[in-house]
């Protein structure tokens, strides 16, 4: 079951686990995501993490609930989103858009725990966090990543 939010561009639909999912435009012309050939009912493609500042992680975070703000979370969104893309033929890839930690604006300190953004696969100082680790057996596991033989 999905709930059903308008923006300017596109329409989102949340779902009763939480998780976004992008549905096409009505106008039927391509204005970003929302507007990609899918239906979110079969593939569930969540939006930018930019959107979800909850999907966030500190480094060593590892509550055993998986609550926002832990490695576990983070790792459970990424790999349930690559392996969203990787099981879809129309898509020819992606990006991770946050590959580490960094440093945030200082206007916006206090939307950001400890005044950072915490969004990345590695730490502030390329410390490997569990998504990077999922990311990299899926992408081996698929045979999109890893040595060559």
């Amino acid at each position: 079951m999905h709930r059903t939010f308008e923006t300017s561009t596109t329409r989102r639909q949340r779902s009763l686990d939480g998780q976004w999912a992008f549905a096409p435009d009505p106008d039927g012309e391509f204005d970003g995501p929302g507007d990609l050939p899918a239906d979110p009912d079969t593939i569930p493609v969540p939006c930018a993490w930019n959107a979800l500042p909850e999907h966030y992680d500190i480094v060593g975070e590892r509550p055993r609930d998986g609550q926002k703000w832990s490695e576990p979370y983070q790792a459970d969104l990424l790999e349930e989103t690559v392996a969203t893309f990787l099981d879809t033929e129309f898509l020819a890839g992606f990006t991770v858009w946050q590959f580490c930690d960094t440093r945030t604006s200082p206007k916006r300190w206090q939307d950001r725990p400890r005044t950072k953004n915490n969004k990345g696969i590695v730490g502030e100082y390329r410390t490997p966090k569990e998504a990077y680790r999922r990311l990299e057996r899926l992408l081996t596991d698929s045979g999109n990543g890893g040595e060559e033989d």
